[in-house]
């Protein structure tokens, strides 16, 4: 983990050295993602510790790409490296790509049939339902009206690869935008496909939203509509067409 108070580049190095030194088949970098309950959160706000900056973090991560690069680990994702053919991280593109999961325990999420639900995260309220002979549902959603290539886009960006042609048929309205994040050192575009640079894959999740946004606009400008008349639902305190809350 980086991003963590205190942290410097040379005692990221010593972890990542005690990493490659283990008898693992894989392991995965992640950056500290503060939350704001918690005592840590409260000492950054207090001033009583500092957290190094999004660029340190930047950084973190790239020298920890290349260091296991060199160590000959493989990428399977953003996150994700293997050592050993044990290690896969099925799991986390198979999510990617819209694969159906099961939900184990209290506040856990799943998807079926092209259906997402959550369990209710209340530990006492999903004990008095499961008591009670009742699934302990706390939210289901209707299937995406999308289409797939919300699921292709996802699956692409934690790959490293996205094929742009098979998203939409109006790619090329993307150029500008692309050419720019060309110039940034995100991404390279080789007329077939967006190949993500180790800083592309830093910033994954904001090229992932940016992309989605405007396919969004692209293939479905019904859907934003949508998305504002439920915006304004919900700030009304009506339910929102599509969502159900457990009762």
């Amino acid at each position: 983990m980086f991003g963590l108070p205190g942290q410097t580049p040379q005692s990221w190095q010593t972890d990542l050295e005690l990493a490659a030194g283990l008898p693992l088949d894989g392991v995965d970098l992640y950056a500290l993602n503060l939350l704001s309950s918690t005592p840590l959160a409260k000492r950054v706000e207090n001033s009583q510790l500092e957290l190094p900056s999004v660029a340190d973090k930047c950084h973190f991560y790239l020298q920890g790409e290349a260091f296991l690069r060199r160590q000959g680990w493989m990428q399977l994702s953003n996150s994700h490296w293997a050592k050993t053919t044990r290690e896969r991280n099925l799991y986390n593109l198979l999510i990617k790509q819209g694969a159906d999961f099961f939900a184990f325990g209290s506040g856990a999420g799943g998807r079926l049939g092209g259906q997402s639900f959550m369990l209710q995260r209340d530990l006492a309220e999903y004990y008095t339902r499961l008591k009670q002979g009742k699934k302990p549902l706390m939210m289901l959603t209707g299937q995406s009206l999308l289409g797939e290539w919300l699921y292709q886009l996802q699956a692409g960006i934690e790959q490293g690869r996205v094929d742009l042609a098979a998203l939409t048929t109006q790619a090329h309205l993307l150029d500008p935008l692309l050419e720019q994040w060309q110039q940034a050192g995100l991404l390279v575009n080789d007329a077939r496909c967006l190949l993500l640079t180790p800083s592309g894959r830093f910033w994954s999740s904001n090229l992932l939203q940016a992309l989605q946004q405007l396919l969004l606009s692209l293939n479905n400008p019904e859907h934003l509509e949508r998305q504002e008349k439920m915006m304004q639902m919900r700030q009304s305190g009506k339910p929102a067409p599509g969502h159900t809350a457990a009762p």
